[in-house]
C-alpha cells in the first residue's frame, strides 16, 4: 500500500482540489491496482477540512502540532502504522500531477 499524508490547517478552500488531485494520480493504471490510503493530519482545524476529507475517502488525523512538520510526521506515522511500503506527501494547497505516485515509484530507491 502506498501512504499519501496532506498535512492542513484550515484549508477548506483547497483541500478538495488537492485530495481529487491525488486521487488521479492513485488511479494511474501503472500502480497496477496497488491501494493507496490518503491521510490528512488535521493540525488545529477549525474549519470544515476534516469534511473535506471525509467526503474524498481520506482519513482525518487530528493533531494540535501547530507546524507542518509535526503535522506530516503524525500523519507519516499513521500511514506506516496502517501498513504503507512507499510514503509521499504533499501540501493542502498543491495539486499533483497525474503520473506523481508512479513517478516516485518508478525511480526505484528506497527514499524519494
Amino acid at each position: 500500500m502506498i501512504g499519501v499524508v496532506v498535512p492542513a490547517h484550515n484549508e477548506e478552500a483547497l483541500l478538495g482540489r488537492c485530495l481529487a488531485s491525488v486521487r488521479v494520480a492513485a488511479a494511474d493504471p501503472r500502480l497496477a491496482g496497488e491501494a493507496v490510503h490518503v491521510v490528512v493530519a488535521l493540525d488545529r482545524c477549525n474549519d470544515r477540512s476534516a469534511d473535506i476529507a471525509a467526503a474524498h475517502g481520506a482519513t482525518g488525523l487530528v493533531v494540535c502540532g501547530g507546524n507542518v512538520g509535526s503535522a506530516r510526521d503524525a500523519g507519516m506515522r499513521a500511514a506506516i502504522v496502517a501498513g504503507a511500503r512507499w510514503l509521499a506527501s504533499t501540501d493542502a494547497d498543491s495539486v499533483v500531477p497525474p503520473d506523481w505516485l508512479w513517478g516516485q515509484l518508478a525511480c526505484g530507491g528506497d527514499a524519494f
